[in-house]
């Protein structure tokens, strides 16, 4: 149990705005609470590939035409602004110089925001401009994937942490029904209370640890 709480927890990519910086295409952040908490505490590191690729904050929306992150990476897709200007090839560069980052640091894990161009996980946008969604990744999201690089949206990292969180209350609960578990356990914590708890160094001696 020591040794697993001492682990270190493997670092994970997120994306910029849900950690609270104001980088989206609107000036906007995509603040996620959960994912702010990550960055505060170490566990993960924060990137937009977009502002990696030079573009400014504000800018004017970009989608997808022709496909999704995976055909823009195999050159069958491109990436256009609301105005019609070709900006494939920035966004190309920026999810390159992202997977840069994520493999210097040893990241397993990028929890990027849904729908973007660039870090769509499960849907992005069909490229009309009508808020039409389409099933794929954005270009970044694809890049990190193709590269063995877990990649999940905010929503499914949320989900993920509930089921966990549920799984250690049902096992909490469970402990809670064994009734001698419990009272060893009382006995255990009245016995601390009384000073006749002995050292861990002593236990892990006579264990042989």
């Amino acid at each position: 149990m020591t040794e697993k709480a001492n682990k270190p927890v493997p670092i994970r990519l997120v994306s910029a705005c849900m950690a609270g910086f104001p980088c989206r295409y609107n000036g906007k952040a995509k603040p996620v609470e959960a994912i702010e908490e990550m960055v505060i505490h170490g566990e993960a590191m924060f990137t937009c590939p977009e502002m990696l690729a030079g573009f400014d904050t504000p800018r004017r929306p970009a989608e997808i035409v022709g496909g999704d992150g995976d055909d823009v990476l195999d050159g069958t897709a491109r990436i256009v602004d609301a105005s019609g200007l070709d900006v494939t090839e920035a966004f190309v560069k920026g999810a390159y110089q992202t997977l840069h980052i994520a493999q210097a640091a040893k990241v397993q894990e990028a929890i990027l925001k849904e729908g973007s161009p660039s870090c769509g996980c499960t849907y992005i946008y069909d490229g009309s401009f009508s808020g039409t969604q389409r099933t794929g990744m954005g270009v970044t999201a694809a890049l990190l994937h193709r590269n063995t690089i877990s990649v999940i949206s905010e929503a499914e990292m949320l989900k993920r942490d509930a089921m966990e969180q549920s799984s250690s209350i049902m096992e909490t609960l469970e402990v809670m029904s064994d009734t001698a578990l419990m009272i060893a356990f009382r006995q255990g914590v009245q016995e601390l209370n009384e000073g006749k708890g002995r050292p861990w160094k002593d236990v892990k001696k006579d264990l042989g640890l």
